[in-house]
């Protein structure tokens, strides 16, 4: 995951919905909320074109990602889950319709790819659709949730701690298909027969992180993982490569 670091204020289509309906009074809800299609737009622009858990492409880019039994399609998904959002408005005193509810705020709506199965198979799917409504202990609104996963060069996933381990566990992230695309996106920057020195991991680490045309890499935080695992390990035998030397002064 990386950190998406939402605005203060809502999207244009949220905010233009607010004006008209708030004066109504009802239908204050995101089942009946109008502009979908723009707002799944403003949140993929936000994340710079990546699904917010997978790091799947969710822009154009998506059309190359199909299979015979698989639909893949960019899903507005609600970080707490629609039905905890409306449970949590009615126990405070709320009405779900006539009170804003937390499932049209954009503080807790990211973009997702979204993985339909038919005949559906629940472990045949990832990401936003694997979850239902279960919380997650980790999230990409969380400020440093990225430092909670490492990736190797087989684009297997691994968990730092165990809420990173269950998070893995309801998003089904260890999917042999995704992790295919991570192997292909992190094999694409370090082929075999490449060698990369310290400064060149770290401008690289940099520049994963930087978007070009509003877009990053496909799977870049993955690709990121990947090389500051290389960047930690050329720093240990450099070290000990020094300490080597310096014993041999005496």
């Amino acid at each position: 995951m990386r950190h998406i670091a939402k605005s203060v204020d809502p999207p244009q289509s949220i905010r233009d919905w607010l004006v008209e309906q708030l004066p109504v009074g009802q239908n204050l809800n995101y089942r009946n909320f109008n502009d979908k299609p723009a707002l799944r737009r403003e949140l993929i622009a936000e994340q710079f074109g990546l699904c917010a858990y997978t790091g799947t492409p969710i822009d154009e880019r998506l059309a190359g990602y199909h299979d015979a039994n698989h639909v893949f399609q960019a899903h507005i998904e609600h970080v707490k889950p629609r039905r905890v959002c409306k449970d949590e408005l009615v126990a405070r005193g709320g009405v779900y319709g006539r009170d804003l509810c937390e499932d049209m705020d954009h503080r807790n709506l990211v973009a997702a790819l979204e993985v339909k199965r038919q005949p559906p198979a629940k472990s045949e799917t990832f990401g936003a659709a694997a979850h239902g409504d279960e919380m997650l202990p980790v999230t990409p609104l969380q400020a440093g949730c990225e430092e909670k996963f490492r990736f190797d060069a087989n684009g297997a996933i691994f968990g730092v701690d165990h809420h990173a381990r269950e998070t893995i566990q309801l998003l089904n992230l260890r999917h042999a298909t995704l992790s295919g695309w991570r192997r292909g996106a992190i094999a694409g920057f370090f082929p075999n027969d490449l060698e990369l020195t310290r400064a060149e991991l770290e401008q690289l680490i940099e520049r994963l992180d930087q978007p070009t045309d509003s877009r990053l890499p496909e799977f870049s935080f993955c690709i990121r993982s990947y090389a500051r695992s290389l960047l930690a390990s050329a720093t240990t035998q450099e070290s000990q490569s020094d300490s080597v030397e310096w014993d041999a002064t005496f």
